[in-house]
């Protein structure tokens, strides 16, 4: 091993790149705690970051295939699109006209109701709340003629119930937040998976029945977008009885509930939309 001297030539050149200078004394643990210094503030950046995307909606609703289900769902609407503004250029021009009104007739069909003429829910006294769901689901979409499976809303829903009834008051509202944006994300991804699915099932059911099957999917966006209402809801009562003094940030998380609920309803509002062309083909 070499061992430098006072005298070495080289010596001066490695105490000023060390800091060892006598002249500017800092120095090599001076640099070290600034080095730390600087790790720990990537880290809390990071840290941010990360705490960031766990309550950013649009990223969750990617995390649980939300956008993957909904772009399948564009694509299958845009080819369906096509084929019916083919059907309509190779229409004789009597016909055409015919096939312009049925595709009209079907989209006011699918028209969403106003809140005052929704149909109020008739569930069993004692059903839980998960069965309740269910139970209008189905009846939304009894006579659309297909089996879809609802059980994966049924199953986050009842999770949820169960972390809202056992989580205890020292959560901090701050957890509540995070678990509603990712609770209402996961069921909007659910809920456009299933416009998705049941878009696949139309396309080659063997009898379609237009005015049941744009009926049944204008029942399950009112009941979805319900809900999601619901879902806010529930998430905004634990944070107003959410034992803070700071309730300024209370009601910035309750804003913000409500808000990405919004966000969750134009998503759904969406998918159904897609669906529209879906429904369209089936009557021409």
């Amino acid at each position: 091993m070499e061992v430098l001297q006072d005298g070495d030539p080289g010596l001066a050149k490695k105490r000023a790149m060390l800091g060892l200078d006598s002249g500017d004394k800092p120095v090599l643990s001076q640099v070290l705690r600034e080095a730390r210094a600087k790790a720990d503030e990537e880290d809390q950046m990071k840290e941010a970051k990360r705490e960031a995307k766990a309550v950013h909606y649009e990223t969750l609703f990617d995390d649980f295939e939300g956008l993957v289900h909904l772009e399948a769902l564009e694509m299958l609407s845009k080819q369906v699109s096509i084929r019916i503004e083919e059907r309509l250029r190779s229409a004789d021009p009597n016909k055409r006209q015919d096939i312009k009104e049925t595709l009209q007739q079907v989209a006011e069909l699918c028209e969403m109701p106003d809140e005052e003429d929704e149909e109020e829910d008739e569930i069993s006294e004692g059903t839980s709340r998960p069965d309740a769901l269910h139970e209008r689901l189905q009846r939304a979409t009894r006579d659309i003629g297909l089996k879809l499976q609802f059980q994966p809303l049924i199953k986050q829903f009842t999770e949820t119930l169960a972390w809202l009834e056992t989580s205890d008051v020292t959560i901090t509202e701050k957890a509540v937040y995070k678990k509603a944006v990712s609770d209402l994300a996961q069921t909007t991804a659910l809920s456009v998976e299933l416009y998705h699915k049941t878009a696949e099932m139309l396309l080659v059911k063997n009898r379609r029945s237009t005015a049941d099957e744009a009926d049944a999917l204008t029942q399950l966006t009112v009941v979805l977008t319900k809900h999601i209402s619901d879902l806010a809801t529930q998430f905004t009562e634990k944070l107003t009885n959410h034992a803070s003094e700071d309730k300024e940030q209370i009601n910035n998380y309750i804003t913000n509930v409500f808000l990405e609920a919004g966000n969750s309803s134009k998503y759904i509002e969406n998918a159904f939309h897609l669906a529209l062309p879906i429904v369209q083909i089936g009557a021409v």
